[in-house]
């Protein structure tokens, strides 16, 4: 069906007459006689009925706001599972390639799919567009079936423990003080102060010292063609994303065609080029720097906690005084110095130029969204500044902040869930089930390559699940608060507030709810409020 796909009502029938109770069990043990679950087995229930060659765009695009919003929309008024056709260029992956599409933002079905990795997984990368821009064979952008996916993963995962993230602990706090430093400035001016464009630099900031031991100082003022460069496709990318005449780009075809004709395609394509060759470059310098060192891959390194005497490496004895096991390693050494546990191999450099990129871009981005989010839904709510405030001063007081006093302080920890909760940075994203193999999801039969868009947004507001919280107001611990007279994000000021700050949409499958959103109108409120 081109651009659509879905398989048609006959198909589906022949599929449900063909599954019996023993597939059902062999696909899916939980459903094996004796659990207390029934055998029997129903077809995904329907979403809105789709209109010839056109699918539910109708449903999925519009002035009231993005993608996010239109399926979490659907979600309260279909559930948390519900086959749907959604245009191709909407995602950015073929989620017709195998099969139909099936939008998921049930708790249970969704835990039941990431208990079941062998059998859901993601399959569409490889076959998408996005696998030529920015991130290549990234770690967001390679399949589970990709044997570079895990090799990268062993080697990388390791830095986001819980060891890892105390070990880039003080890198964060420096940068933080910096921050800080401009928050005080500029509010001593007197100046409105547009919180995206700042924290933007400030999570770049960290990601360079974090991925590559290199600080680009953007936060105070150092001139920064990567960010400039950023800004300029995310942009070119909205327009390309609108097509031509305000004609959204919803089908590949169109974008394309759009993109041609408007030169938004060889813009974008420029960009990328520059950009690729950025990150090649600092991955050079790192590579030079290493090599100058003899090898060493620790020197000029940020200390960790002192290591004890069975920490240090005897073998170093006499040699590079750098090498203890506790020492940190900015994650571009750990890739071109650690080799994968498994198959004793390094990184391939193409490889490793791709997950920069995707540090750098993704690694920013949604978290300086989120952080934006969070500081704009507590300036909403008062009485959780107050309560914030004062669990801080409780732990913390006038002295600096520490890393056993971030796990203290449990109400701030519930407001930063409750926000990304409210406001996830990635919306959604794709789970593929076997393109030859008929499976099932709790009770659902699930035919041949059949792709589950997980929809964060729709789960998060999954009004329909008693796991859930409602729709719209911000839940910080055990109350939920709204004052009197303060609109909801989402709410028509607060709407008019992100068009006005929203820019421009980014390279990402997640049609990400971000500042840089790709909603289909300036109006969606996908975008975070000018907070200043």
């Amino acid at each position: 069906q081109g651009d659509i796909g879905g398989p048609p009502t006959a198909v589906m029938d022949k599929l449900l007459s063909d599954t019996n109770p023993k597939k059902a069990e062999d696909t899916n043990p939980s459903m094996a006689k004796g659990d207390g679950v029934s055998t029997e087995v129903v077809p995904i229930p329907s979403g809105p009925p789709p209109l010839p060659f056109l699918g539910n765009l109708r449903d999925l695009t519009g002035p009231d706001g993005g993608l996010h919003e239109h399926i979490t929309r659907l979600v309260s008024e279909y559930g948390g599972l519900f086959s749907l056709q959604i245009p191709s260029g909407l995602i950015n992956l073929p989620t017709a390639k195998f099969g139909g599409t099936v939008v998921l933002a049930d708790p249970e079905l969704l835990g039941e799919l990431f208990q079941r990795p062998d059998v859901f997984q993601k399959r569409l990368f490889k076959h998408s567009a996005i696998r030529q821009g920015l991130g290549g064979q990234g770690l967001f952008t390679t399949d589970d079936d990709e044997p570079i996916h895990d090799q990268a993963a062993r080697v990388l995962l390791p830095a986001f423990s819980m060891r890892g993230m105390q070990e880039y602990f003080e890198m964060i706090k420096e940068t933080t003080a910096v921050l800080q430093q401009q928050f005080i400035e500029q509010g001593a001016a007197g100046a409105a102060v547009d919180l995206h464009p700042l924290l933007s630099r400030y999570t770049f900031d960290i990601i360079g010292k974090v991925g590559f031991g290199r600080d680009f100082s953007s936060l105070t003022g150092r001139p920064c063609s990567f960010l400039d460069r950023f800004q300029e496709f995310s942009e070119s990318s909205l327009r390309l994303q609108q097509g031509i005449g305000g004609f959204s780009g919803a089908f590949k075809t169109s974008k394309a065609v759009a993109g041609l004709v408007t030169g938004e395609l060889a813009t974008s394509k420029r960009i990328v080029s520059q950009i690729e060759a950025e990150v090649k470059a600092v991955i050079a310098d790192k590579k030079s720097l290493l090599a100058g060192e003899g090898g060493c891959p620790f020197k000029g390194a940020a200390p960790a906690p002192a290591p004890s005497e069975a920490e240090i490496d005897p073998a170093a004895a006499g040699g590079c005084p750098f090498a203890k096991k506790g020492i940190v390693k900015d994650m571009a050494t750990r890739m071109l110095t650690e080799p994968d546990p498994e198959t004793g191999e390094l990184l391939p450099d193409d490889n490793i130029v791709n997950q920069a990129a995707t540090f750098l871009i993704a690694g920013h981005d949604s978290t300086s969204t989120a952080i934006t989010m969070l500081l704009y839904h507590v300036a909403q709510s008062p009485d959780v500044e107050e309560r914030v405030y004062n669990e801080v001063m409780s732990v913390v007081g006038d002295g600096p902040i520490t890393w056993d006093a971030l796990g203290k302080m449990k109400y701030c920890t519930q407001v930063v869930k409750e926000n990304l909760r409210l406001f996830s940075p990635a919306a959604q994203f794709v789970k593929t089930s076997p393109p030859d193999q008929t499976v099932t999801l709790g009770r659902y039969v699930v035919p041949p390559g059949t792709s589950f868009v997980c929809s964060t947004w729709g789960l998060h507001r999954n009004r329909m699940s008693t796991r859930t919280h409602s729709s719209s107001t911000p839940t910080a611990g055990p109350t939920r608060t709204r004052p009197s007279g303060r609109r909801t994000p989402g709410s028509p000021s607060a709407t008019a507030s992100a068009a006005a700050s929203g820019s421009s949409s980014r390279s990402s499958s997640s049609a990400s709810a971000s500042p840089r959103s790709s909603a289909s109108s300036t109006s969606a409120s996908t975008s975070p409020p000018s907070s200043r």
